[in-house]
């Protein structure tokens, strides 16, 4: 029961959580505090420390959760009202100074369809990572996918019928149950945006560099050298980087800030400029 419980929160909160709790461990032993059982003159010292290091409030909110629910893990009551009160009030002033001073965060640029040619057709095509890149961009475009369910996609849940494609994603953010949703794809017209033609493109380079083309992740980590890590995948923070070395070699204004939800925002983008209900492709 244990390990299914485990199973059932995401790798990514896992993560998290590990992460999460590790930090203040560490903060711990480096003030000489004891964090089992958490007091409040830990808890609110420990929030002062991340405010003072400029993290993010939800960053800290989740901190102090995570702290909690360790506490219980170990035997020890949540942490109440009493306990968190110190934490609460700081992390509120906190809030408010960011408020008073913070500028207007600089959001990822959407790629439109003029924008997804252009970088698609930068991609070098005389290399093996430049043809993962262009199905990469155009898939991702198309599907408004998020960079986890690009990185997560296998070669299985992809299938080519009548011209089109149909992929299945297995479990994406708003889907926490992982029923599953198949999407399809149609083929495009333009070369550099044809997700079909660029698939059988990418699948037959996989198999000519010994490569699985019918199985295992679709997206493939590369070395440095061009090689093919074997039995890697691209993480979420690579798809994030292809999207950006696109956007740098297509000579797109702002290129650093071009990020895999550049993608997501660039299908609405368009969508809505072509006059298609957001309840279409939501």
């Amino acid at each position: 029961t244990a390990d299914r419980i485990v199973a059932g929160v995401p790798a990514n909160t896992q993560r998290s959580y590990r992460e999460a709790w590790q930090q203040f461990t560490q903060w711990c032993t480096a003030a000489g505090r004891q964090p089992l059982p958490t007091t409040g003159a830990t808890l609110a010292d420990f929030t002062a420390y991340l405010c003072d290091h400029n993290k993010a409030p939800t960053t800290i909110a989740h901190r102090m959760a995570v702290i909690s629910a360790q506490n219980q893990a170990h035997g020890y009551p949540a942490l109440g009202k009493e306990v968190t009160k110190g934490a609460n009030l700081a992390l509120r002033g906190y809030r408010r100074v960011r408020a008073d001073t913070a500028q207007r965060t600089k959001e990822a640029p959407p790629i439109t369809r003029d924008r997804l040619r252009a970088m698609s057709a930068a991609c070098n095509l005389g290399t093996l990572a430049g043809k993962r890149d262009r199905l990469l961009l155009v898939i991702g475009w198309a599907l408004a996918g998020r960079r986890s369910e690009l990185a997560a996609l296998r070669v299985e849940e992809v299938r080519v019928t009548d011209d089109e494609l149909e992929i299945l994603i297995r479990s994406s953010k708003t889907d926490k149950d992982s029923d599953g949703e198949t999407v399809g794809v149609p083929a495009g017209e333009h070369v550099d945006t044809d997700p079909v033609g660029l698939l059988n493109n990418w699948l037959t380079a996989l198999g000519d560099v010994g490569g699985d083309p019918t199985a295992g992740y679709l997206f493939r980590a590369t070395t440095r050298h061009d090689r093919l890590y074997r039995y890697g995948r691209l993480s979420g923070e690579a798809t994030n980087a292809v999207v950006r070395r696109a956007a740098v070699r297509a000579g797109l204004p702002n290129a650093h800030l071009y990020t895999a939800h550049s993608l997501r925002a660039g299908f609405a983008t368009q969508a809505s400029a072509d006059g298609i209900p957001m309840s279409i492709w939501a």
